[in-house]
């Protein structure tokens, strides 16, 4: 019978074991408290650089020696599989006796396991898991609906005309036609006449002489060519005419009226959703009057620009719903941009479940679902004494239910979560920083433990980045300290002070004669990846520094990794710049976890991430010009310096050895 958790950890074993102990010993203080946790919760807050890895080897260390191996289990998890693969290595490399009774896994591999376990075999992932195949897949769907449904075809065109989630910038108001029209009400006017084939000018000249302004003709919305028709198109209702808009407008009628022309006006009097089905009638009424030869070809736009954006949404948004046993009616949340997704996700997500259930596949997400079911049922028996989480502040909350669901059918079992909601940066893929920050309100009384000594870079980096994180007042407030360290982490570089065209090559040139000789690697880190070297660019300066290892990532790609130095690029203003600016998706905000109410929230844990990446220093590479708020925040209140400052010092440098050299008898 498997002893109760707490009583297994009071009963030492009576034989040596040298190796496992020799593991404890190489912790230091605060690290040995927390992996010698006796807490029911034990939530271990361990900073950048404060060895949690070796934390969670050290833990089983400590489970061995007291006993707890001898009729118990631990499942430890991991989100990545490579991170789960190096830290199975490191237990049978480090704790050999413990591979067999220590079960690391991916939350994926886990909800496989559970699934397999009862279904009594291995359900088939769906190849759609991967995000290009589900584009590819979304890509088709849609032009097939497109092609073979009006109702379908019928919501693009609705889509294009008056989503507000499409609402472009004056600037931008692009008609199927390829036309820049100048509001939204034009906008629908042209697409209509578009969709429906109607032959039209936009903004034509009128064929008549008249006067209307010095330079100036009469150039009204829209001229039907077939029909002789033209069109008037006002952005609001008749009634909200100002003074000078109704003089225009009694001009207007009034040429028409002299030279006997057609005129229709269209006035948006209430919702744009309302005037595009008022305009369609009218316009479907003087559509049947011209004779056209039916067209067979598919006509979604003259440019593939209209189709490609919304596919691109389509691609954001179906992920969100995917996992769904029935399709939620996004009416309730967006109103009329509602109804429009529905006509237009909902046709996809069902293609999508009729593609899993005809391959006798399942995905990811849905799999996690129906895990957490089973254990939720009892129909899967945990068999676990301890469950271990690495890197708890990517926890997703399908994730979290699946841990709960497994204390609520064993209360007696442990957790024992390391994670740092300093580095929680995984918002956009759902994960919830609220599992750490209210860690009790979901698992019960916990121990907290905090790692505040970093062994990757000093203590001048520890400060200024442990600062700059905490502006948010929402993070927790721990320490961070670091060993001696270069007292000169920080280094500003903006473009107008590098004089060569090749700025890297002088970034690296300072990079090289700080450190020397010796053998270094460099990580050169973007926020977005548009912006970082080519393989070309790589090989190139690789060739050129064969003493330096230098590396290239995104800094949400790099996370848990280091070097001695890195070079962040692109630190600018903007949408891509860092902070990023996007606005963000009202429906993908709806579906993600609550946003905190501090500015930049994730963007600022984002910074610091990347700025913890290194062991020495980092370069920050803007544009003096427009540099991010971050930037401008690091120079008004952080110690650092500048790139033309080391350059300085460097000649200064060598020109006293130059002079000291002169005075020797041999010059």
């Amino acid at each position: 019978m498997v002893q109760s958790a707490s009583k297994a950890l009071t009963t030492p074993l009576s034989k040596p074991l040298t190796q496992y102990h020799q593991v404890l010993s190489e912790l230091s203080p605060e690290q040995h408290v927390a992996a010698t946790s006796n807490a029911l919760s034990s939530l271990v807050l361990a900073g950048a650089g404060t060895g949690k890895t070796r934390v969670l080897i050290a833990r089983l260390a400590y489970l061995y020696d007291v006993g707890y191996f001898e009729d118990a289990t631990v499942l430890m998890l991991a989100f990545a599989r490579k991170a789960a693969i190096e830290m199975q290595e490191r237990i049978e490399h480090l704790l050999p006796k413990l591979s067999a009774r220590v079960e690391v896994s991916t939350f994926h591999s886990l909800g496989l396991h559970i699934v397999s376990q009862v279904n009594g075999s291995t359900p088939k992932l769906t190849e759609l898991s991967d995000s290009e195949a589900l584009s590819r897949f979304i890509r088709q769907c849609f032009f097939k609906l497109c092609a073979q449904h009006e109702y379908y075809l019928s919501a693009y065109f609705k889509w294009l005309s008056f989503s507000s989630i499409n609402n472009k910038s004056f600037a931008s108001l692009r008609s199927l036609n390829d036309e820049y029209v100048q509001n939204r009400a034009e906008l629908i006017c042209a697409n209509l006449l578009y969709q429906l084939d109607i032959d039209y000018f936009y903004k034509p000249h009128y064929v008549h002489s008249h006067q209307w302004a010095k330079y100036e003709s009469y150039r009204p919305s829209f001229y039907l060519i077939a029909e002789k028709i033209y069109l008037e198109v006002y952005p609001l209702s008749k009634n909200d005419l100002d003074q000078p808009q109704l003089e225009e407008r009694q001009k207007r009628l009034a040429i028409h009226s002299q030279y006997q022309t057609t005129l229709l006006e269209l006035f948006v009097e209430s919702s744009l959703e309302v005037f595009y089905e008022q305009t369609y009638m009218e316009l479907c009424q003087l559509a049947l009057k011209s004779y056209r030869a039916p067209r067979t070809a598919l006509r979604l736009g003259r440019s593939a620009y209209h189709h490609e954006e919304l596919i691109e949404h389509l691609c954001r948004y179906l992920p969100l719903f995917k996992h769904e046993l029935q399709w939620p009616d996004l009416e309730l949340l967006l109103g009329a941009d509602g109804r429009l997704f529905n006509a237009l996700l909902e046709p996809i997500w069902s293609a999508y479940q009729i593609h899993l259930k005809s391959k006798g596949t399942i995905d990811f997400e849905q799999m996690i679902v129906m895990a957490t079911e089973y254990v939720r049922a009892g129909i899967f028996k945990v068999p676990w004494d301890e469950v271990m989480i690495d890197e708890f502040q990517d926890i997703s909350a399908n994730r979290a239910d699946l841990i709960q669901a497994i204390r609520e059918q064993r209360p007696d079992i442990r957790l024992f979560c390391v994670g740092d909601d300093w580095q929680a940066i995984y918002r956009f893929a759902g994960s919830d920083l609220r599992f750490v920050t209210h860690f009790e309100q979901y698992f019960g009384q916990t121990q907290r433990y905090a790692l505040s000594h970093t062994y990757r870079f000093g203590e001048a980096l520890s400060r200024e980045s442990s600062r700059f994180v905490l502006q948010n007042p929402l993070q927790s407030r721990k320490s961070l300290f670091g060993h001696k360290g270069h007292k000169n982490p920080l280094i500003l570089c903006p473009l107008e002070q590098i004089s060569q065209k090749q700025w890297l090559v002088s970034v690296l040139e300072v990079i090289l004669k700080d450190c020397g000789a010796k053998q270094n690697s460099v990580l050169i880190l973007s926020r977005f990846r548009h912006f970082l070297p080519s393989v070309t660019e790589m090989r190139s300066l690789n060739e050129r520094f064969p003493s330096l290892d230098i590396l290239q990532g995104t800094v949400h790609g790099v996370k848990g990794n280091e070097a001695d130095y890195v070079v962040l690029i692109e630190v600018n203003q903007g949408e891509f710049g860092f902070p990023s600016e996007k606005s963000n998706d009202p429906l993908v905000e709806r579906y993600l976890p609550e946003s905190e109410g501090y500015p930049y929230a994730e963007e600022r844990r984002l910074f610091y991430v990347a700025l913890t990446r290194t062991r020495q220093q980092v370069y920050l590479v803007y544009s003096e010009e427009k540099a991010s708020t971050f930037i401008n925040e690091l120079k008004a209140a952080y110690e650092h310096l500048y790139l033309k400052d080391l350059i300085k010092r460097d000649k200064e440098s060598n020109k006293a050895k130059r002079k000291s050299w002169s005075k020797l008898s041999f010059f």
